[in-house]
């Protein structure tokens, strides 16, 4: 068995219930999205007679606001939920699956902070976004 077989490839999509959480849908044309980083955070204890950084994790974890882009369909039922979520600050419940089931996806909680339609004459409409993350992220498995 060579090194590189099982590697998983990184196909991912989102969906995002429009239900509060019974049901969940694809986000169809979605070109990218960000992944959640999820840090914690350092605290430097750093002592008067230490003679290197000294520092501590702190149980605390910070996280990104995943952007994303997608081609832009006005008539799609989750790009107006999507739209629709902006507008009125609601928030998105997400779940972002990896094609290769064996790899854990994500389930978190945001609003869309950004819905920026942009266009370029060489491509059809895009929306760009971001979400930002309101509480925990958590591992589930990747349904495909």
């Amino acid at each position: 068995m060579a090194y590189t077989d099982d590697l998983p490839d990184s196909q991912h999509i989102l969906k995002i219930s429009t239900d509060s959480g019974t049901s969940f849908t694809k986000v169809p044309l979605l070109t990218n999205i960000d992944l959640p980083e999820m840090k914690k955070t350092l605290d430097e204890i750093t002592t008067t007679d230490a003679r290197n950084k000294q520092q501590a994790v702190v149980d605390y974890i910070e996280v990104n606001d995943p952007a994303f882009e997608l081609v832009y369909k006005p008539t799609d039922p989750q790009h107006i939920a999507l739209k629709a979520a902006f507008d009125s600050n609601d928030v998105v419940q997400c779940e972002i699956h990896f094609k290769n089931t064996a790899v854990d996806g994500f389930r978190f909680d945001g609003q869309i902070s950004e819905f920026t339609l942009v266009a370029d004459v060489k491509k059809k409409l895009r929306a760009k976004g971001a979400i930002v993350i309101g509480g925990n992220v958590t591992q589930m498995t990747s349904v495909a």
